[in-house]
């Protein structure tokens, strides 16, 4: 419990540090020379079985997330943009960083380490205090292997029209160093989405998707992480909605991945793996109060759909408490069923018979300035 408050009082001391900087940046930013944000959050997590995310049945506050996001004006077309980001575990790091050029009133270009244009909360994922709930959407889960953290090339928005924007990049996979392949090395990537601002009122619609070179690498004992020369093309798309309006805010995403057969890879995989998620997602303000509710299932393999070690069925009920303007206070509860995303864990951990059915409970503090 003391190592839990220091935890608790450091976060919170950085919350400070950080107010003190963006008072400090304040003339800058009226210039719209510099801008800088801050967001982070402070979890506590526990699962009645089958470790996930980190979580056991003894429960754990070690789940902090610190995040800036600045930017510089080079001249009237032309931005900078980094994101420095340090969690528990992790030291902290530019998770992304690149330089934004308009074109023209209708074209922006991007250069650098971009965030994935992939689904509705690719982008912002890390950002928790832009999403109702405190865990991500099974799709964005990186257990799931559905999507991508960044990309290093080049990205194109084009707006057609004020309802209308479409998007294509291309570059080489930013792969987080905690997440280094070991069976499929990822190598280019070509992509894009339409997103789609239809005339009701707070609704969007949207397809992503992207085409990545995979290369397989030898995961024997003596050779593991060494590319064999084989390659193939993975392909990933989403299909996106979105409504907020009059305090509702609704959504659901269906998300394809299929993974190609590469026979030197270990194990050899003769034919393509199939695998999908999806969601539905609800939430309501009433005054400070945000109720939601969300049903998330994932199979990371099609043809296996019976086996819990492939499937996870979870169902999401949580409410927010809105302490400020900028900081909200959030519990939440899963039920889930299967444990396709807490597999590596169990096997990490050894466990021989893990839970069929389990629970999920989180409490969460998150700040955004």
């Amino acid at each position: 419990m003391k190592q839990s408050k220091i935890k608790l009082s450091a976060v919170f001391g950085a919350v400070c540090i950080v107010t003190s900087l963006i008072g400090a940046t304040h003339s800058y930013a009226e210039e719209e020379r510099f801008t800088f944000n801050a967001f982070g959050n402070q979890d506590y997590r526990r699962s009645t079985a089958n470790s996930y995310m980190g979580a056991d049945s003894s429960g754990t506050w070690d789940n902090n997330f610190l995040g800036l996001v600045m930017s510089g004006k080079v001249n009237e077309k032309t931005r900078l943009w980094a994101q420095l980001q340090a969690t528990t575990t992790l030291s902290p790091r530019f998770t992304w960083m690149f330089v934004d050029y308009q074109l023209n009133e209708n074209v922006s270009a991007h250069v650098g380490r971009i965030k994935f244009p992939f689904g509705l909360y690719n982008e912002t994922i890390s950002n928790q205090a832009l999403r109702p709930t405190i865990a991500e959407p099974v799709v964005y889960s990186h257990a799931a292997d559905m999507t991508y953290d960044a990309y290093h090339g080049v990205g194109v928005d084009w707006h057609l029209g004020s309802n209308l924007l479409a998007q294509v990049f291309g570059g080489n996979i930013f792969v987080q160093p905690e997440f280094k392949e070991t069976a499929l090395r990822d190598v280019s990537v070509i992509g894009g989405r339409l997103t789609y601002n239809t005339p009701v009122d707070g609704m969007r619609l949207m397809v992503s998707g992207n085409r990545t070179t995979v290369e397989a690498m030898n995961n024997s004992v003596v050779t593991t992480g060494i590319p064999t020369g084989e390659k193939a093309s993975e392909d990933r798309a989403i299909l996106s909605f979105d409504y907020v309006a009059h305090d509702w805010d609704v959504k659901a995403e269906y998300n394809y991945h299929k993974t190609p057969a590469l026979l030197t890879q270990a194990p050899p995989q003769t034919t393509d793996i199939k695998s999908k998620a999806y969601y539905v997602q609800v939430a309501y303000d009433i005054g400070k109060y945000t109720p939601y509710a969300r049903y998330d299932y994932v199979n990371i393999d099609t043809t296996l759909s019976s086996n819990p070690a492939n499937y996870q069925k979870i169902y999401v009920v949580g409410v927010g408490y809105k302490l400020a303007d900028n900081v909200n206070l959030r519990a939440e509860q899963h039920l889930n069923q299967g444990y396709a995303l807490g597999a590596a864990e169990i096997t990490a951990l050894g466990i021989t018979n893990p839970e069929l059915n389990w629970n999920t409970t989180m409490i969460s503090a998150n700040f955004m300035f």
